[in-house]
């Protein structure tokens, strides 16, 4: 019975392994501690695997716990945008902040409302003014109604639809 000898993999398939690129192994390849290659001059699978992942440990104990300032202005600006939502949120529950849902609907009605006015005083107070010569006393009925028209503008009018939370997203996240 013929004995089989090992047969390693090339180069490629030892940087797939590490997930590394072929340059990277190459370059470690030059350093100290790497497998020798086998005699039919493919490399010993196991042996690079276990190499690298030594070589990784050993790189992060040179390094340290530290997390670098990189991770550190990402971790800080993670935190402050959290920080941020869960105040717009309590500022929305508290109804200091409206969504833009509700006074879309507040302004649309309220627009409407004084269009509608507006284009009923001919209509409404026209009968009572026909009969009148002086044109003074036409003002302050014209005037009357298009300061109510005008009112429901700025609210005073009533009716104003109340801001609406949702229910969902009150929740701090």
């Amino acid at each position: 019975m013929k004995s089989a000898k090992p047969q390693g993999v090339d180069l490629a398939t030892v940087a797939a392994l590490c997930g590394v690129s072929i340059r990277s192994i190459y370059e470690l390849k030059a350093k100290s501690g790497f497998p020798k290659p086998l005699a039919g001059g493919g490399y010993p699978l196991l042996r690079c695997g276990t190499w690298f992942i030594k070589r990784q440990r050993a790189e992060l104990a040179r390094r340290g716990a530290s997390d670098g300032p990189a991770l550190a202005a990402a971790k800080l600006a993670l935190l402050s945008a959290q920080a941020e939502k869960i105040t717009t949120v309590n500022r929305v529950v508290r109804g200091e902040l409206l969504e833009i849902d509700s006074l879309q609907i507040l302004w649309t009605r309220r627009v409407v409302n004084t269009q509608r006015r507006l284009r009923a005083i001919p209509s409404s107070i026209g009968p009572t003014l026909v009969n009148k010569a002086d044109p003074a006393k036409c003002i302050a009925p014209l005037r009357a109604a298009i300061e109510g028209a005008l009112h429901e503008l700025n609210g005073s009018a009533g009716g104003d639809v109340k801001p609406r939370i949702d229910r969902r997203r009150r929740r701090n996240v």
